[in-house]
């Protein structure tokens, strides 16, 4: 029997965007930042931030992300984390 492997260019990129605001960051840094400076926007404290963070944006599970803090009028304001755009650090991230 023989396994096929994926050829070496398919794995998996991790990084950020290349625009230089966006921050590679661990989740937990992530968490502390978007509770202070978007005045915990309704979140009771920085675990809750963390948990939907680490649910929603550490898609390849290794504990860093990407954020761009950079505050902006065109963002949503029904956003859940109105004053960042957060993403998965991976080529395959939302």
């Amino acid at each position: 029997m023989t396994l096929a492997l994926p050829p070496a260019s398919a794995a998996q990129k991790v990084g950020c965007p290349s625009a230089d605001k966006w921050m590679h960051v661990t989740v937990e840094l992530a968490a502390q930042r978007i509770f202070e400076e978007a005045n915990n926007n309704g979140f009771p404290d920085v675990q809750a931030v963390y948990d939907l963070l680490d649910a929603k944006y550490d898609k390849n599970e290794n504990g860093t992300m990407c954020i761009d803090p950079v505050l902006s009028p065109e963002r949503n304001p029904n956003s859940e984390l109105n004053w960042f755009y957060v993403r998965d650090d991976n080529s395959n991230g939302g």
